[in-house]
């Protein structure tokens, strides 16, 4: 999702008469109710899903806080300042941007492979530093503190990308839009300093995209959150003994499947929303299961201590009532 330039709209009876009122073909443009709903529900979804994951694993573990910051910190260093600074140097290559802008498809696969691998550096450099940092405190490394890392994760996505707050920007802005109309809104924007073809593109790029689009956009991160969860539950499991060192091939496999769905926009554009939401919702499907299937086979120590199995009690034979010895009472 692109953020709209940051104009601030002015209500009509604050708009001074500077320029001559805009009038354009598309007067009758609005901003679905669709669209608005969409990119509120979304917003809900992320805050919803952060929180009841937190209270869920708060619930089942002690040491959590330092793999929370810890997660934190490997995701803002390598996820996004070592990544912006590649950035930054391929673009520094005379050329590199009209290459890549005159050929997405191979640039977008470049990118995932790049970001495949900065994503699982992250989660393996990030798990090895926990480790140290507990054993130095002279704790333990559990599944709750490794939770809570994978949840740092969708943290740091969601802190980066600004996705709350430019889904509230979009709501207010598309509300506004609606209130004053598009040639009243584009003329405001033009008078704030925008290009007249600009504020229309903007305006008309919102109005047009697939409403849930937007929505997709938000379930995104949290189908990212889970993938990247699972994997750093696999990667605890192999650091700890528990799985055996192949399993680091689940979860790049894992990892490698969270960047699909965004290669699959570059190519299908604004028609693959429903395709991609669908392979969202199985690989992240996929992740849990295979997650479990290794931790229930493999790690039932660290599922037994989170209380998520609880070994069944021990029936106990039911004790037949002792009978009261017979006793002859003598006869008169």
């Amino acid at each position: 999702m692109t953020l709209f330039p940051q104009l601030i709209l002015r209500t009509e009876e604050s708009v001074e008469s500077t320029i001559e009122p805009i009038v354009t073909e598309y007067s009758d443009v609005t901003i679905p109710v669709l669209t608005i709903v969409m990119i509120a529900v979304g917003a809900l979804l992320i805050i919803a899903a952060v929180v009841a994951a937190f209270l869920i694993i708060k619930k089942h573990g002690r040491n959590w806080g330092l793999m929370l910051l810890t997660g934190l910190a490997s995701y803002l260093i390598i996820n996004y300042m070592i990544s912006s600074l590649l950035m930054f140097g391929v673009q520094k290559i005379p050329g590199a941007a009209e290459y890549m802008e005159a050929n997405p498809i191979p640039t977008s696969l470049i990118s995932l492979l790049v970001s495949l691998i900065l994503e699982f550096l992250s989660i393996f450099l990030g798990l090895k530093y926990g480790f140290n940092l507990y054993a130095k405190r002279n704790l333990s490394m559990d599944l709750p503190s490794v939770l809570m890392f994978g949840l740092a994760f969708l943290v740091g996505a969601v802190l980066i990308s600004k996705q709350l707050t430019y889904s509230l920007e979009y709501i207010l802005f598309s509300t506004q839009i609606n209130k004053m109309g598009f040639d009243p809104a584009v003329t405001s924007m033009v008078q704030n300093g925008a290009d007249q073809d600009e504020a229309m593109n903007t305006i008309l790029t919102i109005a047009r995209q697939n409403s849930f689009g937007y929505l997709f956009d938000s379930l995104s991160y949290i189908t990212r959150g889970i993938a990247d969860t699972c994997a750093a539950v696999i990667m605890y499991g192999v650091m700890s003994e528990k799985l055996e060192k192949k399993h680091y091939v689940t979860a790049g496999v894992i990892l490698f499947t969270v960047f699909i769905p965004g290669l699959m926009g570059v190519i299908f554009g604004d028609e693959g929303v429903a395709l991609r939401f669908a392979v969202c919702l199985v690989y992240a499907a996929g992740a849990v299961f295979v997650t479990w299937k290794l931790l229930s086979n493999h790690m039932q120590e660290d599922l037994a201590r989170m209380k998520v199995i609880v070994e069944p009690p021990l029936k106990r034979k039911k004790e037949e009532p002792k009978k009261m010895p017979k006793i002859n009472m003598p006869k008169d």
